[in-house]
Protein backbone atom coordinates (compact mmCIF):
# COMPACT_ATOMS: atom_id res chain seq x y z
CA UNK A 1 0.00 0.00 0.00
CA UNK A 2 1.72 3.15 -1.10
CA UNK A 3 1.28 6.46 0.66
CA UNK A 4 -1.13 8.40 -2.31
CA UNK A 5 -3.01 5.34 -1.50
CA UNK A 6 -3.68 5.90 2.07
CA UNK A 7 -4.03 9.50 1.38
CA UNK A 8 -6.99 8.57 -1.47
CA UNK A 9 -8.48 6.93 1.59
CA UNK A 10 -8.38 9.99 4.24
CA UNK A 11 -9.61 12.30 1.27
CA UNK A 12 -12.16 10.08 0.76
CA UNK A 13 -11.33 9.55 -3.01
CA UNK A 14 -10.59 6.00 -3.21
CA UNK A 15 -12.47 3.28 -0.38
CA UNK A 16 -10.58 0.65 0.51
CA UNK A 17 -10.76 -3.00 -0.20
CA UNK A 18 -10.61 -5.86 2.75
CA UNK A 19 -7.27 -6.40 1.89
CA UNK A 20 -6.44 -2.71 2.38
CA UNK A 21 -8.63 -2.57 5.60
CA UNK A 22 -7.21 -6.14 6.78
CA UNK A 23 -3.62 -4.46 5.94
CA UNK A 24 -3.99 -1.70 8.08
CA UNK A 25 -5.50 -3.44 11.40
CA UNK A 26 -2.57 -5.08 11.36
CA UNK A 27 -0.81 -2.19 10.78
CA UNK A 28 -2.59 -0.28 14.14
CA UNK A 29 -2.77 -3.81 15.66
CA UNK A 30 -6.33 -3.88 16.56
CA UNK A 31 -8.06 -6.12 18.46
CA UNK A 32 -10.41 -8.71 16.33
CA UNK A 33 -13.55 -7.45 17.94
CA UNK A 34 -12.52 -3.95 16.36
CA UNK A 35 -11.39 -5.75 12.48
CA UNK A 36 -14.54 -7.48 12.28
CA UNK A 37 -16.56 -3.79 12.78
CA UNK A 38 -13.89 -2.53 10.51
CA UNK A 39 -14.39 -5.23 7.89
CA UNK A 40 -18.07 -5.49 8.28
CA UNK A 41 -18.40 -1.97 7.68
CA UNK A 42 -16.25 -2.29 4.34
CA UNK A 43 -18.21 -5.04 3.23
CA UNK A 44 -21.22 -2.03 3.44
CA UNK A 45 -19.68 -0.06 1.03
CA UNK A 46 -19.30 -2.61 -1.49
Amino acid sequence: MSESEIASFEEGTLTPDATDVDALCNAYGLTPEARNELMALQWKTQ
